[in-house]
């Protein structure tokens, strides 16, 4: 099975995420891509589906991982979440249950197959129109994002192509634990997923408090890729 690991961010590298995307990707064979430039379509929270539709073919699976998240249990391998839903094509996890803000899933980060149909959704996401989704919003499916997380919950729940087992929603300590969860050790869940205005305040307290570096990754891991703890500033 080819696996790639997709994540990216316009305009500027925000956080160094990527190295942390890279190194777990390396630990397990798979590849990684981090895309930097521009999209056609500018919205915020859409650009990264067009990044997924240009890489998607070259996978037989996509991990999508926004920019602001980081894989903390390299042991871990993403097939485990493949085995855990079989049959779909669509796999994500739900909101955080430790949130009293909660949505029916978090686009942030997501398993997606190579498939026709899940093309279809990719480019179904990209034309649904947030004003009529957000006039037929029920309380149910969570806080209104405005973004691409709002098109997906809308299709899944409304659109017949995307229903029955094309999409299967995980618990949120499956992939999408935030950094209050963790107590002791960067191994304790798989992957933190930073939210909030304050997030590079909060990515620093977070490696403090567990004591590990920079990029949230095995020091055996960076060596892999000559790269030093000390080579960037703060």
């Amino acid at each position: 099975m080819k696996l790639g690991i997709l994540s990216g961010h316009y305009p500027g590298v925000r956080f160094n995420s990527q190295i942390n995307h890279k190194c777990y990707a390396d630990s397990h064979g798979y590849h990684s891509i981090f895309n930097g430039s521009p999209e056609r379509d500018r919205r915020r929270y859409f650009s990264k589906i067009e990044t997924i539709l240009r890489y998607l073919r070259l996978f037989d699976w996509i991990f999508w991982i926004d920019d602001d998240a980081y894989f903390t249990d390299f042991r871990i391998p993403l097939t485990r979440f493949l085995d855990a839903a079989p049959g779909a094509e669509f796999v994500i996890c739900k909101s955080p249950a430790t949130k009293t803000l909660f949505t029916k899933f978090s686009s942030g980060q997501f398993l997606l197959q190579n498939t026709p149909r899940a093309h279809e959704f990719l480019h179904a996401v990209l034309a649904v129109d947030l004003a009529v989704v957000k006039a037929a919003w029920r309380d149910d499916l969570g806080y209104f994002t405005r973004g691409d997380q709002d098109a997906m919950v809308h299709l899944v729940e409304t659109d017949p192509r995307f229903s029955g087992g094309f999409c299967r929603i995980l618990d949120h300590n499956c992939f999408n634990n935030r950094d209050f969860e963790y107590v002791h050790s960067l191994d304790e869940h798989f992957l933190v997923h930073f939210t909030g205005r304050t997030k590079r305040q909060s990515m620093r307290e977070f490696g403090e408090r567990l004591g590990v570096n920079r990029y949230l990754t095995p020091d055996s891991a960076l060596a892999e890729l000559r790269i030093d703890d000390s080579d960037e500033p703060a």
